[in-house]
């Protein structure tokens, strides 16, 4: 299933989009960082390894955050460790380290904060693309595309404190002799699949009114694990138009190289009466 408030299989993210026409990035509200120290410079710097963290061992685990809910930050790893501080709800930490139990090592710069459990937290990604991505990929009884994945913005998801990063994907291919030239707009969640505290984000290529009316827009579902590095295939929302992809999952240790596998993958996951009647509806 997506993520939640994210359900593209009754078209209410993809017509989200559609509406916000790809807005550019918007301020999520801020709220203050810690109740004894205001976040003055850089954001948080996961910038040195730690293996022991205010005299705790922990194991490296960097990652963005945002808060989801009024949290209080402890000295160690343990609800009846004294209290240090607090973190109020919108607030994006960054994270240096883990211990057992699902609590985070929060760093401010080169200074240590102290912990919080992950149960308030929010993973997060940056979507942001420095650059196109270009590709080929043969599409096994199917075409042969090139394509280009260009960045276009990011919009807020309404009633969430976290944002989507859009992107274009322009589609050069050619199927028996006829160049089939359109666009699909893709998106990944920038925070996590279903708001858990696992580090999945749900990526989705969409063919937008090219099949018929909102309800039967083709959207092609994958899933970005950042912590096992890799994108897989997760589902195709029009039945008749589907079938399993050659490869499943590709690997990726970027946001780049999941967009460009999610792309791979979703075209080989259309099947060859998608392309026949996406080759009629471009004549």
């Amino acid at each position: 299933m997506p993520a939640a408030g994210l359900d593209p299989r009754h078209g209410c993210l993809s017509s989200e989009r559609r509406q916000s026409g790809r807005a550019r990035a918007l301020a999520l509200a801020a709220g203050a960082f810690l109740a004894f120290a205001a976040l003055a410079g850089p954001a948080l710097a996961a910038d040195r390894p730690v293996t022991v963290f205010m005299g705790v061992k922990v194991t490296p685990y960097p990652g963005i955050y945002v808060v989801q809910k009024d949290v209080n930050v402890r000295g160690k790893p343990d609800t009846k460790s004294n209290k240090i501080g607090s973190l109020q709800a919108g607030a994006r930490i960054h994270a240096v380290a883990k211990t057992a139990g699902g609590w985070l090592a929060i760093r401010d710069g080169q200074t240590d904060v102290g912990f919080v459990h992950d149960s308030a937290l929010l993973p997060l990604i940056d979507g942001t693309l420095g650059k196109d991505i270009q590709g080929n990929v043969q599409i096994s009884d199917g075409p042969a595309c090139a394509y280009v994945i260009r960045f276009e913005g990011k919009s807020q998801v309404e009633g969430q404190m976290f944002e989507i990063a859009d992107y274009d994907v322009a589609w050069d291919c050619k199927l028996d002799g006829r160049a089939l030239k359109f666009q699909t707009p893709m998106f990944i969640t920038e925070a996590s699949y279903q708001l858990n505290q696992k580090r999945i984000f749900q990526i989705n290529v969409d063919m937008l009114d090219l099949f018929g009316g909102l309800d039967e827009i083709l959207s092609t579902i994958l899933l970005y694990d950042e912590d096992m590095g890799r994108v897989a295939f997760d589902s195709v929302t029009v039945e008749k138009y589907k079938r399993a992809p050659a490869t499943k999952e590709a690997p990726a240790k970027t946001v780049a190289k999941a967009l460009e596998g999610a792309v791979r993958i979703a075209a080989s996951a259309w099947n060859k009466q998608a392309w026949s009647d996406l080759s009629k509806i471009l004549q």
